[in-house]
């Protein structure tokens, strides 16, 4: 009778031993399982951001329409971060006519009511810029890190020579603002057009530039 009752008290002694290890090596499991679940992975991000460059040479006179002046303005892009980028510009041109307390703006479309030239003052964009029909200028080259673009935009500014006296008392103001993307895969397509390609005009020849150059993934 007493070798039962050691048999049996044996045999419970291992039942509760092997449960007790399974429900600790379970707890370790569960526990290995949590650190890993918590570790935080460090990955490097990549900076997206450019700076106008612009040299302004201020007018000494008022400007005059019909004398034809041009007044150095000269707008580029640096890429200030650390990632390959593909840059446009939106030239926002402005005439105010002052009236008391409020103004008046006047037409000052480019190309028509203000002029814009390169270097030679010769009224065109370099070959590196492009305008598309939703009238932002596109640069043509990926910009990489600490560069700027090979040709500024423009350099000189001038207002149109007709109806001198709409301008009297006016300010001329030209805001630039510029947008950038990174160039992987189809990103500026994404950013820029709602994911389409251009089918024509200045737009379908800017993105076929653009997509000559984007970095696969």
């Amino acid at each position: 009778m007493k070798k039962k009752r050691n048999t049996r008290r044996k045999l419970l002694f291992v039942i509760i031993l092997s449960l007790f290890v399974l429900i600790c090596g379970g707890l370790l499991v569960y526990a290995a399982a949590n650190i890993n679940d918590e570790k935080e992975n460090d990955f490097r991000i990549g900076n997206l951001e450019t700076k106008v460059e612009e040299v302004f040479t201020k007018p000494v006179t008022p400007l005059i329409p019909k004398n034809n002046t041009w007044v150095e303005k000269k707008v580029g892009v640096k890429n200030t971060g650390t990632m390959n980028q593909f840059v446009r510009v939106m030239v926002f041109p402005e005439i105010r006519v002052e009236e008391k307390e409020n103004y008046v703006l006047l037409s000052s479309n480019i190309g028509h009511d203000v002029k814009v030239a390169n270097g030679s003052k010769v009224e065109q964009i370099p070959s590196t810029w492009r305008k598309g029909e939703d009238g932002y200028y596109y640069y043509l080259k990926a910009l990489e890190p600490g560069t700027s673009t090979k040709d500024n935009l423009f350099e000189f500014v001038r207002l149109e020579s007709g109806q001198d006296s709409r301008f009297n008392n006016a300010k001329f103001i030209i805001t630039i603002k510029v947008e950038a993307i990174n160039c992987v895969a189809e990103a500026y397509r994404q950013a820029w057009w709602n994911g389409q390609s251009p089918a024509n005009g200045e737009l379908k020849t800017i993105d076929e530039e653009l997509f000559k150059q984007i970095e696969k993934k």
